[in-house]
């Protein structure tokens, strides 16, 4: 017994015209609202953190951070420090 397949020379093209064209309204406006809420944190962090205070106490909070960590972090707080000293005098000329 042979089985035969019968090409009709059309083939099913899939909907190009969108690339969501297969995802439910809902789920975009979720994702949508999701970003826009993302990006405000994230523009409020950035404002914040700007702050002449924020700047000002950065080293002195890294240096409190680092007292009670475990020795081998050290050097990573070393660093950080040091980076932020001179950050805050850049900030400041």
């Amino acid at each position: 017994m042979s089985t035969r397949t019968i090409s009709t020379g059309r083939r099913a093209r899939p909907d190009t015209t969108t690339p969501f064209a297969g995802l439910h309204v809902g789920v975009i406006r979720r994702v949508e609202v999701l970003r826009l809420v993302f990006g405000l944190v994230w523009a409020i962090g950035a404002y914040l953190k700007w702050q002449p205070a924020f700047i000002d106490d950065y080293a002195k909070d890294v240096a409190e951070g680092a007292s009670g960590q475990p020795g081998w972090l050290r050097p990573w707080f070393v660093f950080w420090r040091i980076s932020s000293s001179s950050i805050r005098t850049c900030s400041h000329t």
